[in-house]
């Protein structure tokens, strides 16, 4: 365990930037009283994840946080965006809300039984019985641990899922930490596969596929500046040409493909660690 080289009061005003960076995004503006909640709440889960070493996993950063450090300032932003989606989620899990609970444990049981049958070979009822048994115990695990808000919820409660099935079915025990989920990363292919199967929606949509997106996303936030994470959302994410895209930043439109063409560069750059998830 590492501790966290800051105190409460510098973890306060990086936790109210990273907020405040996402409701100007949002358009929104909470009451006074209510703002200082949510800085606090967020100073808390910060001091958390740094503590715990959470961050340099989920941050993917080898060395101790710095004060100001770029790295650190995204993942708060990272963790503040989580927080703010995902609050009454949360609230509503920590309240007991029975009928959401039930909703968990049927997401979490349909994708257990489909990983036991598909990849461990299990027959129907033996599957759905054992499938049962995970998704109960994945919930335990839950309610009784802290959602780390640098990752989605269904993620994460993924992630709590899998490493009961692989702990269960004689995988690899030390993939599973009861106290604080800072999980590895996937050890090889097949594990890849099984993420891929965890399907949270009755779409066709993969886990697997939506964790690419994240991956981008991530990425796209590290380049230099606003103006070219812009540039890149709006070409790739929205399909705007350069000529709506200038109009829109009141730019012309050879900076912005001087900007397009420095982001995609950046980006390369960036994602290399991560090339495998975008082979064909």
């Amino acid at each position: 365990m590492s501790l966290s080289p800051f105190d409460h009061s510098e973890l306060v005003l990086l936790g109210a930037r990273a907020l405040e960076w996402v409701w100007d995004g949002d358009g929104i503006r909470p009451p006074k009283q209510e703002r200082e909640i949510h800085i606090e709440t967020l100073a808390d889960i910060l001091q958390t994840n740094l503590s715990n070493g959470r961050w340099r996993h989920a941050a993917r950063v080898d060395g101790a946080a710095r004060p100001n450090s770029p790295e650190l300032q995204r993942y708060a932003v990272r963790v503040a965006t989580h927080y703010w989606a995902e609050r009454e989620r949360m609230a509503r899990l920590a309240a007991r809300d029975w009928d959401l609970w039930e909703e968990l444990h049927g997401q979490l049981l349909k994708s257990a039984y489909h990983v036991l049958r598909d990849h461990f070979g299990l027959s129907h009822p033996v599957a759905y019985e054992r499938a049962n048994d995970y998704a109960q115990e994945s919930c335990e695990l839950i309610f009784r641990g802290r959602y780390p808000f640098d990752v989605p919820f269904h993620a994460w409660a993924t992630r709590v899922l899998l490493n009961c099935i692989h702990a269960g079915e004689g995988r690899s025990t030390d993939l599973l930490d009861r106290g604080t989920f800072v999980e590895p990363a996937p050890a090889d292919a097949q594990e890849f596969e099984l993420i891929d199967e965890m399907c949270w929606f009755e779409s066709e949509q993969s886990l697997w596929r939506w964790e690419v997106r994240e991956v981008l996303w991530d990425a796209i936030q590290q380049l230099a500046s606003p103006a070219q994470q812009q540039v890149i959302i709006q070409d790739f994410w929205y399909g705007q040409s350069s000529t709506e895209i200038a109009q829109e930043l009141g730019k012309t439109p050879q900076a912005v493909y001087n900007l397009r063409h420095q982001a995609l560069a950046s980006l390369k750059a960036i994602l290399e660690p991560q090339r495998y998830l975008f082979a064909p």
